[in-house]
């Protein structure tokens, strides 16, 4: 009985890990396109549209 718990939790561990990890990878990743969005059209809110049809 106890070798099954351990293998469950050794299954869980690593995913649990990995799902954390990517939670914070997903966060900095929207942070990141954030500032570059805002850096991009922040100043040019009005020349958007002109700089789409270009």
């Amino acid at each position: 009985m106890l070798w099954t718990w351990w293998y469950v939790l050794l299954l869980l561990f690593p995913s649990a890990i990995l799902v954390i990890l990517m939670k914070d990878a997903m966060k900095a990743l929207q942070g990141a396109a954030w500032v570059k969005r805002r850096r991009l059209f922040g100043r040019n809110r009005v020349n958007a549209g002109g700089s789409r049809r270009r």
